[in-house]
C-alpha cells in the first residue's frame, strides 16, 4: 500500500520474480490519499496485499472485505498499533521482512531460495543501519528536539530518544496556540537544540519555530513516500542513513 513495504516486497521479491506496484504515488500524503477504481481494482486482485493499517489507509477496510471472499491474503504489519509509523524502527521492518518473506514462499514455492537469500541480505543491512544510528545516538548532547508530525514514536522509543510533535499523527492536525507557544518556551529552555522539518509537508511551522526560540532547524523524513526524482537514487535504507546524519547534527552527537 505505501512505500516502506513497497521497499520490503522489491528488495525480497527481486525485479524478475514478482511485479510489486505501490498504490500511493511517489510524493503523495498517505494519511489522506484516495485511491481510484483501477488502484481498488488491482489492490483486491494481487496475490498479496500488503498494508499497514491503524488508520493509515482509511479505504482498507472495504478492500479486504473483498479480498476476504476472494480468500486472498492481507498481511496488515501495524495490526493493533496506536500509531501507525511502525515502520521508522528498522528492527521492525527486520521483522516484517521475515513475515513477508515466508508468505512470498508460501505462495511461490519455485522461487522460495531467491526469496530467502534476498531477504537474509536485507535484514544483514538493516541489522548494520541499526547498528550505527544506535553508535550515533550514544554520543549526544541532547537527547530531544522538536518534529514536525507524531511519526517518530517508534524510532524514538528505540533509541531513547524524546521527539516532541508540532502536529498530531496526521500531518494536517494542526497545533494550537497554546501548543506552539508552549515548544518555543521549551525550545528557549535550551532542552532542545533543533527543530525537524518534513521534505514532502509545508516545512514553514516548523522553520518559524526554530526561528522565533532561536534553535536550528533541519530536515527529517518519515519515509512514508519517496518523490518521483528520488526514486532511482533513495531508499528506506539511505533515507534513514541521511536521517542519522541529521540527527547527529541537531542532537550534537560525537559519533
Amino acid at each position: 500500500s505505501i512505500y516502506p513495504y513497497g521497499f520490503l516486497a522489491q528488495a525480497i521479491g527481486g525485479a524478475d520474480d514478482i511485479t510489486a506496484s505501490i498504490i500511493v504515488p511517489p510524493g503523495a500524503e498517505a494519511h489522506d490519499f484516495e485511491p481510484s477504481p483501477k488502484d481498488i481494482a488491482l489492490l483486491e486482485d494481487a496475490d498479496l496485499l500488503i498494508a499497514n493499517g491503524a488508520g493509515i489507509e482509511p479505504w482498507l477496510d472495504e478492500v479486504q472485505k473483498t479480498r476476504s471472499k476472494l480468500h486472498k491474503p492481507t498481511m496488515i504489519m501495524a495490526a493493533g498499533a496506536t500509531n501507525p509509523h511502525v515502520w521508522l524502527d528498522p528492527n521492525n521492518m527486520k521483522r516484517f521482512a521475515g513475515m513477508i518473506t515466508t508468505e512470498l514462499v508460501r505462495i511461490d514455492p519455485s522461487h522460495a531460495s531467491a526469496y530467502k537469500r534476498r531477504a537474509l541480505e536485507l535484514q544483514k543491512n538493516l541489522t548494520a543501519l541499526d547498528s550505527r544510528i544506535r553508535k550515533t545516538l550514544s554520543s549526544c548532547e541532547y537527547d530531544s528536539a522538536i518534529v514536525a508530525h507524531d511519526a517518530f514514536g517508534y524510532f524514538a522509543r528505540a533509541y531513547h530518544l524524546e521527539l516532541i510533535p508540532i502536529a498530531g499523527i496526521s500531518p494536517e492536525n494542526e497545533p494550537s496556540a497554546k501548543k506552539i507557544a508552549e515548544l518555543i518556551d521549551l525550545a528557549r529552555s535550551k532542552k532542545v537544540h533543533a527543530v525537524y522539518f518534513e521534505s514532502y509537508a509545508d516545512p514553514t511551522l516548523a522553520q518559524t519555530l526554530a526561528q522565533e526560540a532561536g534553535v536550528i532547524s533541519l530536515p527529517l523524513d518519515p519515509v512514508e513516500t519517496i518523490s518521483e526524482n528520488d526514486l532511482g537514487t533513495k531508499n528506506y535504507l539511505t533515507i534513514l542513513e541521511e536521517n542519522r546524519k541529521q540527527l547527529q547534527k541537531g542532537l550534537v552527537c560525537q559519533q
